[in-house]
């Protein structure tokens, strides 16, 4: 008896993967027709770019970098190699920098995101040389006709 349960059951989930891979195919691009020197754009359609603090400022302290330097309960990494972002690519000092890449670059719009380990590194305390240091980078960023994207999180 539980075999033939087993088998029912077994049948219909075979059977719902088939139907579904049927009904709702993957798509995918077929690159060799796709004449992509003839794709165009709305002129509404907003070009940007985008970056996660965490990734590219550098020296975050939050629960992320906590994780990247735990190791797993075998001893073992939780990153491999034990790779951290540490310093990342500077971006909290180099923003002007990036900002004029991102100019040359041709886009109008930048994602970032800030990060909250920073500007409240405690509870009820909030760094106002931080939230002074976000306040300019958003700044450069609209004198570079940029318009800002924040994110929160």
């Amino acid at each position: 008896m539980i075999f033939e349960i087993l088998s029912i059951v077994i049948g219909l989930y075979l059977f719902m993967i088939m139907y579904f891979h049927y009904k709702y195919p993957e798509i995918r691009w077929d690159w060799d027709t796709i004449q992509a020197d003839k794709v165009e754009f709305p002129p509404t359609f907003i070009w940007g770019t985008a970056t996660a603090a965490h990734q590219v400022e550098g020296n975050c302290i939050n629960n992320w970098s906590v994780f990247e330097k735990a190791s797993k309960a075998n001893g073992e990494p939780n990153i491999k190699d034990s790779q951290q972002s540490g310093l990342a690519c500077d971006h909290w000092n180099r923003y002007p920098e990036d900002i004029s890449l991102i100019k040359k670059l041709g886009v109008s719009h930048y994602r970032f995101s800030v990060e909250w380990s920073k500007i409240q590194p405690e509870h009820d305390v909030f760094d106002e040389h931080v939230l002074s240091h976000y306040s300019k980078m958003i700044d450069t960023l609209i004198e570079n006709d940029i318009t800002p994207v924040l994110t929160l999180h």
